[in-house]
């Protein structure tokens, strides 16, 4: 059995064009929803192997730059 990680992705929503697309490649891949507030995130190709190599958890930037260590620390608890 594979242990949790409790890693997380930081990624822009819909709605985060200007970040979704300075990224490079863009961020166009659905990588799942928010744990803070349930929004569809997207990632790019790298994003999404970490997602799949450390089983991590998403969020999106709004709640990162809301909660930042509060989402870390439940994490944790988890």
């Amino acid at each position: 059995m594979k242990a949790r990680s409790h890693a997380i992705v930081i990624c822009p929503t819909y709605d985060d064009r200007l970040e979704r697309f300075s990224m490079v490649p863009p961020a166009t891949i659905k990588a799942g929803r928010c744990i803070g507030c349930s929004r569809l995130c997207y990632v790019n190709p790298s994003g999404a192997l970490a997602i799949r190599q450390r089983d991590a958890d998403v969020c999106c930037l709004r709640c990162e730059r809301l909660y930042d260590a509060d989402i870390n620390h439940s994490l944790i608890e988890s």
